[in-house]
């Protein structure tokens, strides 16, 4: 069987890697007031950032229709897939994995292509890292079974920690989950943060972002061995500060994510974290 891989823009991929890879993006939205744009399509991540530093109102996100996942879906059968595993962010922080079970439905219905969607319970690296992982394996000639077993063993042995400059994007942007525990912007805590049951969730709260970037390397090096170690950040500055730690830890390849304009309106700007996987 040919098996394709789809995914949503909060995977953070880019769509040239998506491309070389066989993987179709399907774009959440997000509107600068009355201006809507496609995550990763019709704004970039430097462009955002610009943006949400300059306008007075957060940004909305919005996501994508059933529609869009009918053509995705459609195109991949129409190019000779028999089957698709369609992966996304955590249903807690976002309905795209549920408009996508809707599509995949309406699509099986007419076509009789089984499609497989996939709840990550996570998101950005977290969700871009096994996608990719997934069209590898498909393209080696995984079933949908074999991909779908990957994806939980992959989900079971990765670990993600990340820091924000700010939690008040993350607090006006509604996706606060437990983190609203530490929520001390006038105390300039810098907590880490991590994904747990889909859900924001803090692991340590810490004073400064010295002191939280050394107990991120403290983390990782306690969670070795690992096999894979890769970076998502906002911006260049604040992926090198996680780089060193990461070099410091790892000694295979890096690789790197730009946090696009979904994820960076509740992450906000100088946001990183380090994902890692022993699968």
């Amino acid at each position: 069987m040919t098996i394709r891989i789809v995914t949503d823009s909060t995977s953070d991929i880019s769509q040239n890697l998506a491309k070389e890879r066989n993987i179709i993006v399907v774009p959440l939205n997000i509107s600068f007031g009355s201006q809507s744009y496609l995550d990763g399509v019709e704004i970039d991540g430097d462009t955002f950032y610009r943006r949400l530093t300059t306008e007075r109102e957060l940004p909305k996100t919005s996501t994508p229709n059933v529609a869009q996942f009918e053509t995705a879906y459609r195109q991949m059968i129409h190019e000779g897939a028999d089957g698709i595993v369609s992966i996304h962010v955590s249903g807690a922080l976002s309905g795209t994995h549920n408009t996508a079970s809707l599509a995949a439905r309406n699509i099986t219905e007419e076509t009789h292509v089984p499609i497989q969607v996939i709840d990550s319970r996570t998101v950005s690296i977290g969700l871009g890292h096994p996608a990719l992982a997934l069209a590898q394996a498909a393209a080696q000639g995984a079933s949908i079974d074999d991909l779908t077993h990957l994806s939980k063993r992959i989900f079971d042995n990765s670990k993600l920690f990340f820091i924000l400059d700010t939690l008040d994007y993350l607090d006006k942007g509604g996706r606060i989950g437990h983190a609203s525990a530490v929520l001390g912007s006038l105390l300039q805590i810098k907590p880490i943060l991590t994904i747990q049951d889909g859900i924001v969730t803090p692991l340590e709260r810490i004073r400064t972002r010295a002191k939280a970037l050394a107990k991120v390397a403290d983390m990782v090096k306690t969670a070795q061995p690992f096999t894979y170690l890769g970076i998502a950040s906002s911006d260049v500055a604040t992926e090198e500060d996680f780089r060193k730690i990461a070099k410091e830890q790892f000694s295979g390849a890096i690789e790197t994510f730009q946090l696009g304009a979904v994820v960076g309106t509740y992450a906000g700007p100088h946001a990183a974290g380090l994902y890692l996987t022993t699968d």
